[in-house]
């Protein structure tokens, strides 16, 4: 018995671990009049996913999870970002789901507007954040890539109309713009 146990460990040992997938951008363009293009860095997994959206002169986080189930109608008060022990607090909006009037699994979370570039230049830092959410539980996001994605998602927006209304008025500062 001790035999097939510990080769049990050894083929426990010997599997790979899965990595967490890396950061990416990408653009989304608006196909229909009530959908906004915007530029995207964040990570997608089968059963979650957490992006940066970038357009016109807002930012926000997209988040979505299957394990969740959030119901539309009550308030959820704040999330906070821990990101490198620096805590943004994140307004929630619920996002419907088609079909369904009661929950979601889906939240756009609203930085601060004053807290845009401390939290780009805490993701770009990349390691861990961390989303602590009203009920005291928390999720970790793997942060890797994360700088390659950024500076990408922002050559995005420099490059493509984004919102509604399809424009990119102002120009981020130096600080969260590539340094060669």
């Amino acid at each position: 018995m001790d035999a097939i146990l510990f080769l049990t460990f050894l083929i426990w040992l010997a599997t790979p671990v899965p990595e967490a997938p890396a950061w990416e951008a990408s653009y989304y363009e608006a196909q229909h009049g009530d959908e906004m293009s915007v530029c995207l860095a964040g990570v997608v997994s089968p059963s979650s996913r957490f992006q940066l959206r970038i357009f016109d002169r807002q930012m926000d986080f997209y988040l979505h999870r299957t394990d969740f189930a959030i119901p539309l109608d009550q308030p959820l008060g704040d999330v906070y970002l821990d990101l490198a022990e620096e805590v943004y607090t994140l307004a929630v909006e619920p996002i419907p789901i088609a079909g369904d009037d009661v929950e979601t699994n889906s939240l756009l979370l609203t930085p601060a507007h004053a807290d845009y570039l401390d939290i780009v230049n805490g993701l770009r830092a990349g390691g861990v954040a961390r989303l602590w959410f009203p009920d005291g539980s928390a999720r970790n996001v793997d942060l890797a890539g994360s700088e390659a994605a950024l500076l990408e998602v922002f050559e995005c927006w420099d490059a493509h109309e984004t919102g509604f209304a399809g424009g990119n008025p102002v120009e981020f500062p130096p600080a969260v713009q590539r340094v060669e």
